[in-house]
């Protein structure tokens, strides 16, 4: 049975020949950088540069090479951020988000500390918010 195969017949509660496996798709099935490239070493990986898929959380983008040694089902599909839209790392080692949510590093990885919307008093505020 393909991957693809396997997967669609998850999705559609029909039996596999195996359990589909999902593995760094989102932040829930993530690896962080630091554990990947000690996983990269374990199991003799060609040289890679790890690239970050996740800032806040310093999640890995695990690639095809691991992907391939685990059996994984599935690959990973990242969208671009909104056009015009970069981000910049000021004094503090924070950056706002695409979505105006200031985020700052707590150690290994970053959380917001601020709301664009925390000043909010009602509907018409929420209304007003691009």
């Amino acid at each position: 049975m393909t991957s693809r195969e396997r997967v669609l017949k998850a999705l559609n509660f029909e039996e596999t020949d195996r359990i589909a496996v999902d593995w760094g798709n989102n932040a829930v099935t993530g690896i962080q950088a630091d554990a990947y490239r000690k996983l990269l070493e374990y199991i003799g990986a060609p040289k890679e540069d790890v690239v970050i898929r996740d800032i806040k959380q310093g999640l890995a983008l695990v690639s095809d090479y691991v992907l391939d040694y685990f059996e994984v089902d599935t690959r990973c599909l990242l969208t671009n951020p909104p056009s015009g839209w970069e981000m910049h790392m000021d004094e503090n080692g924070g950056f706002y988000d695409e979505n105006g949510v200031y985020f700052k590093q707590m150690g290994e990885y970053f959380d917001f500390t601020k709301n664009p919307l925390e000043d909010a008093e009602d509907i018409e505020d929420l209304k007003a918010f691009k």
